[in-house]
């Protein structure tokens, strides 16, 4: 008899993955099949009121621009996530220095529905 134990991990690895690609965070409420994901390392970040801008270099090789709008503020963190977990107010100075400029060693996960609904930005924290 196989153990419950590796088989409840088994399924558990199952769901996280898809043929090898991670599983778009429960809040994005599109279908998986019109969700694309890019990658990378943010190189460029600005936001204003209205508007964040962040060009990405992806890891395959791309760069890719992701344009939330967030009209009548300069804060688009309801689209985001850090490291898979809901973004908190506290969170800003975890990525930012100072508004507008992005800490080193972050990483982005840009989950994009096809349909032109907002993306969501998963920021990854460089690792100690």
């Amino acid at each position: 008899m196989r153990s419950p134990i590796l088989l409840l991990t088994a399924v558990v690895a199952c769901v996280q993955t898809t043929l090898g690609q991670p599983t778009p965070p429960l809040s994005l409420t599109c279908s998986h099949d019109h969700v694309s994901v890019f990658r990378g390392r943010p190189v460029q970040w600005s936001r204003t009121v209205g508007q964040s801008t962040m060009t990405i270099a992806s890891d395959t090789g791309t760069t890719e621009i992701v344009v939330l709008k967030h009209p009548s503020t300069d804060d688009g963190s309801q689209y985001f996530l850090l490291d898979a977990k809901p973004f908190k107010p506290g969170d800003w100075h975890r990525i930012e220095q100072k508004p507008g400029k992005l800490r080193e060693g972050l990483r982005v996960a840009v989950w994009a529905c096809d349909d032109g609904r907002q993306p969501l930005i998963d920021w990854h924290l460089p690792e100690k």
